[in-house]
C-alpha cells in the first residue's frame, strides 16, 4: 500500500539514521494507523527489533492496543473516536 515509504523505512533502518519522530499522511487514516503501529512495533519489539515483529513480547502487545506507555498516536480533531489516541491541539497546549 505504500511501497515509497516501505522503501524509505527500510533503508534508513539498514542505515540507523531514524528521527524522533514521523508524520504520515494521506487519505486513509486506517491504513496511516495500521502502517505507524506495525513500524513502531518494528522498532521495538523485544524479541526482534528491526525485523518482523514477534506479535508476543510486552511491547508488541502494548503497542496492538494502543497501551505503550511511550508511543503516542497523534490524529485530526475529526478523529477522535479512535481510542488511545490524542488530537493535536492537546500537543499544542
Amino acid at each position: 500500500a505504500y511501497p515509497t515509504a516501505i522503501k524509505f523505512f527500510e533503508n534508513t533502518l539498514s542505515k540507523s539514521k531514524l528521527a524522533n519522530s514521523y508524520i504520515l499522511i494521506g487519505k486513509n487514516v486506517d491504513d496511516n494507523l495500521a502502517f505507524a503501529t506495525n513500524l513502531t512495533m518494528i522498532l521495538n519489539c523485544s524479541k526482534n527489533p528491526f525485523s518482523t515483529p514477534c506479535q508476543e513480547c510486552i511491547n508488541c502487545k502494548w503497542l496492538r492496543k494502543n497501551e505503550h506507555p511511550e508511543a503516542i498516536k497523534i490524529i485530526k480533531a475529526d478523529e477522535d473516536s479512535k481510542k488511545g489516541l490524542i488530537k493535536i491541539e492537546s500537543v499544542r497546549e
